[in-house]
């Protein structure tokens, strides 16, 4: 077995739905905690900004579930 040969290839990895739903997962983690951490924004536009945060993340599960939909057609 070679060990420098990747075990799946590059593109089949960053297209994997469970990767990009877990990469979704970590990046709405990741702002919702800067978020908590540094905000000093008034209430409205910290309303404002996690409706936009949710809406980018729901777009991001939208792709990973495209993802799926696609795997199993072919």
């Amino acid at each position: 077995m070679d060990i420098n040969r990747p075990r799946v290839s590059s593109a089949r990895q960053h297209s994997d739905p469970e990767t990009l739903r877990q990469r979704a997962v970590y990046g709405l983690a990741t702002r919702l905690l800067q978020t908590a951490r540094n905000s000093r924004l008034d209430p409205d536009s910290l309303r404002i900004y996690l409706k936009g945060l949710r809406r980018r993340y729901e777009a991001e599960l939208q792709v990973a579930e495209a993802t799926v939909s696609m795997d199993t057609e072919e």
